[in-house]
């Protein structure tokens, strides 16, 4: 699950979905939260946005909650990213669609990135992005690559 979502944090969906391939089915029955995050990578690789953040929501165990709570922030930063560069011109509803907040929020949000609303309308800036801007990194990322490296090299020498 953390490797899966390690994955989902680095926009990689295909490696995502290598891993939960190679997840015996009975270990998918056996870990209930681990069709809740693999439902969440479908989600993002669709664009199915509502049906993400609903599905970010659900009950999940300590060990993977904090790199969960770390996609749902990923994606809604990426989604603002992407109203700013895609729209002119928005519906609070429809950003609140978009980002998976409630149309208030929509409102603080477009107030502390400078955006105008004006007759219920939001007018998002874009905003230039440093190319070489690297993606969100968590401490278990780089002990679970080690892991997953030693493991398929054990596998391979078998």
């Amino acid at each position: 699950a953390k490797l899966m979502l390690c994955y989902l944090l680095v926009d990689d969906f295909k490696n995502a979905q290598f891993v939960w391939a190679r997840i015996p089915p009975a270990e998918k029955e056996k870990v209930d939260y681990l069709d809740k995050i693999w439902t969440m990578a479908k989600h993002t690789h669709n664009r199915n946005r509502s049906e993400f953040y609903t599905a970010t929501k659900g009950n999940f165990p300590a060990e993977v909650k904090t790199m969960v709570e770390a996609l749902r922030e990923h994606v809604h930063e990426k989604m603002i990213s992407y109203v700013a560069k895609a729209y002119q011109s928005i519906k609070p509803k429809k950003c609140a669609d978009l980002l998976g907040v409630t149309e208030q929020k929509v409102l603080k949000i477009a107030d502390s990135k400078n955006w105008k609303v004006e007759d219920n309308i939001i007018y998002p800036e874009k905003v230039l992005k440093a190319e070489d801007e690297e993606p969100p990194m968590l401490p278990e990322i780089d002990h679970l690559s080690s892991f997953m490296m030693q493991f398929e090299a054990n596998q391979l020498g078998e």
